[in-house]
């Protein structure tokens, strides 16, 4: 199940916390991923199967510097976005 923040490629952050049941527990973990998506202004990725798993982190702040990293390596590529969400 896929809820908590979304980070994309610019300044905006959505809270999706609805989607997270009410005893989530004291645990946070945050997944960090992306890829080649067919419109730089949506988010479809143009091939799901080579989406690139960045890696799961405990604190968000692990997971916004991988996701900065990673973005910022990519931030010509105008087809490629990251994404950090939080994943329980």
């Amino acid at each position: 199940m896929f809820g908590g923040l979304i980070v994309g490629q610019g300044p905006s952050v959505m809270q999706t916390s609805k989607f997270l049941p009410a005893d989530a527990g004291s645990q946070e973990l945050y997944l960090v991923y992306g890829g080649a998506v067919s419109d730089p202004r949506g988010d479809d990725f143009s091939e799901p199967g080579d989406i690139e798993i960045i890696g799961i982190y405990s604190t968000y702040e692990d997971a916004l510097d991988a996701w900065r990293g990673v973005s910022q390596r990519h931030i010509d590529e105008a087809f490629v976005k990251y994404r950090l969400v939080r994943i329980n």
